[in-house]
């Protein structure tokens, strides 16, 4: 409501993707009688057009046979009550589209996709580890190669020009999240509150969250790789992407947005 821009005249605690869906509203708002209060009203509009084409992505994902089985999606409580307190359904349909591309065997576009997406919230990098067990398992290593680069070259394009023009704003987000405290709602805040012995030591706190995943994502490797039928890549996404929440120093109440769509 005062006119700056995102990154560049204030650091913004965001990746790149949600500033610049920041910065398409501002300018919508600019002018405005009260451009807080219509800011807040387009962007839930945005947030809702991106819950619709989310059910709309799931129930292509699920087959016709199974496609109303989005409506637990659109309808769950989680959903309802969480999602408009930030821009996480931004997020959460460029990762259904993702998924939808490489169900599709679009691997360019799924990597197009997921790269957008941690550039909005860094949580999708954790399906990266799902599609690269996969091809170790069943050595579709082209398939992979192509997601993983184009991702890689896809995150570069959209994040390097900010980062050149305005370093401090953007890594603000980074910087951000390696000093926060363990926050209300984590494992690490009750060891805290409770005081245990090394869990609860704050001074460790973000080695113990690195060690702590790494074991759970060690467990779902060998689960990958040894279980008698191949897992699918949803079963995987949610196992990774459920370590990765459990074992975060943050928990936000729309965080349950990210696991809806994948545990539906």
């Amino acid at each position: 409501n005062e006119g700056q821009v995102p990154y560049f005249d204030y650091p913004v605690e965001y990746p790149v993707g949600i500033g610049a869906v920041m910065e398409f509203v501002r300018r919508l708002v600019s002018g405005m009688s009260d451009p807080a209060l219509a800011f807040y009203d387009i962007t839930v509009l945005l947030m809702g057009i991106c819950l619709v084409i989310g059910v709309l992505v799931m129930a292509a994902l699920a087959g016709p046979e199974r496609r109303w089985d989005a409506v637990w999606y659109a309808l769950a409580p989680a959903v309802i009550l969480t999602a408009f307190i930030n821009w996480d359904l931004l997020c959460g349909v460029l990762v259904l589209g993702a998924l939808l591309a490489w169900s599709r065997r679009r691997h360019g576009w799924a990597g197009v996709l997921l790269a957008l997406a941690i550039s909005t919230k860094f949580y999708p990098v954790m399906f990266l580890g799902p599609l690269f067990l996969l091809a170790l398992r069943t050595g579709k290593w082209r398939e992979f190669g192509t997601a993983f680069l184009t991702a890689v070259g896809t995150w570069l394009l959209v994040n390097v020009p900010v980062a050149v023009l305005a370093f401090d704003g953007w890594k603000k987000f980074y910087v951000f999240s390696e000093e926060r405290p363990a926050d209300w709602g984590s494992l690490w805040y009750f060891f805290q509150v409770k005081g245990w012995p090394v869990l609860g030591d704050g001074e460790h706190l973000d080695r113990l969250g690195i060690a702590s995943l790494a074991l759970l994502c060690l467990g779902i490797a060998v689960l990958a790789l040894l279980a008698p039928t191949r897992p699918r890549l949803m079963q995987l996404c949610f196992l990774a992407l459920a370590s990765f929440m459990l074992t975060n120093k943050v928990w936000s109440p729309q965080f349950v947005l990210w696991l809806v769509p994948i545990a539906v």
